[in-house]
């Protein structure tokens, strides 16, 4: 099946204002961070749900440039769209960790010492983005397709990357 567009809405949106559906969920101080890998496309959040965990941070997976935006311009967000819909279906907030490298922007201006060591499906090379108007349409793509637009527990907080203060190839830039 075709590649879902960057501009698809959700079902309709419950009728609780978006304040009331985090109200009980946000205060919560329990999470579990989850390797991609350990579950392919769509993770189990049972266990985790039943032991009352409201906050998932997706480690390396779904909101990865590399994964997202394969070639320039043509957004992929299919496996992104099932670990939120997991997340939602299963009543828990997402914390999107967003792995700001492409393999096609890095080789466009990246010199030999940002490649980096084989780390899951991440590129090769991990300097800071070539291309910043690449990366911000990547960004603004990826968040507003995770707003309020209509996603009963829509992503609300972004981080990016998983350790920006490591300051080494192939962590950060």
């Amino acid at each position: 099946s075709p590649a879902p567009s960057a501009n698809a809405t959700p079902s309709a949106a419950p009728a609780m204002p978006l304040s009331e559906r985090f109200a009980s969920l946000e205060p919560s101080r329990f999470g579990v961070t989850l390797l991609d890998e350990a579950f392919g496309e769509a993770p189990d959040l049972s266990l985790a749900k039943e032991l009352n965990v409201h906050w998932v941070r997706f480690q390396e997976g779904p909101f990865n440039w590399q994964e997202i935006e394969r070639t320039p311009g043509t957004y992929d967000f299919s496996k992104s769209d099932a670990f939120v819909q997991a997340a939602q279906e299963n009543g828990m907030l997402v914390l999107g960790t967003v792995w700001s490298y492409a393999e096609w922007d890095q080789r466009a201006c990246q010199p030999i010492s940002c490649n980096a060591p084989a780390y899951g499906n991440l590129a090769s090379k991990r300097c800071i983005p070539c291309n910043a108007t690449a990366y911000q349409n990547f960004l603004r793509a990826l968040v507003g397709r995770y707003s309020d637009n209509g996603r009963p527990l829509p992503v609300k907080y972004w981080q990016v990357l998983f350790s920006p203060d490591l300051k080494t190839a192939s962590r950060s830039f």
